[in-house]
């Protein structure tokens, strides 16, 4: 029921249909209509716990003395011939120009080979270069245009 308290007529009703083994559901309907509320099946299940009319279907003590299921039996299967499984396929590995990332060290060129987006992943140049520079010499050109000369760094 929602929100509307129970009246005595409406508890009457429920003790009459209830001995009368009317279900739940339909009780729910029937209080509906007669009182102009909206009644459902849990409310009626509940109020009729509350006043200690009897309990309809079985009880604790009836579900626990019910047969239990037989078990199942596991049968071990036998294999007559075993199947080995078939060995995984050598990948063919090809000779991929340049280093990977995990190859680059602080004297190797930077330079990514391809496109950003080839599978296996990016390769770089991986040719010595300088410290100071992310690239190589023909890199290091390409990245800055043809007019670029680089600067004589001095030693101290």
């Amino acid at each position: 029921m929602t929100g509307h308290a129970w009246t005595t007529d409406m508890t009457r009703a429920l003790m009459i249909w209830h001995g009368e083994g009317v279900p739940f559901t339909e009780l729910a309907a029937r209080l509906s209509a007669q009182f102009g509320v909206t009644m459902t099946k849990n409310a009626c299940i509940g109020r009729a716990r509350r006043m200690g009319l009897p309990v309809r279907g079985p009880t604790n003590m009836e579900r626990t003395l019910k047969q239990p299921r037989p078990k199942m039996i596991r049968v071990p299967r036998k294999v007559d011939a075993p199947i080995d499984p078939e060995p995984d396929p050598e990948p063919e590995v090809e000779a991929l120009p340049g280093v990977s990332i995990y190859q680059l060290t602080g004297t190797t060129c930077r330079w990514p080979l391809g496109s950003i987006m080839d599978r296996p992943p990016l390769r770089y140049c991986g040719c010595r270069c300088d410290v100071e520079v992310p690239y190589c010499k023909e890199h290091t050109g390409m990245s800055r245009g043809a007019s670029y000369r680089p600067r004589d760094i001095p030693v101290y």
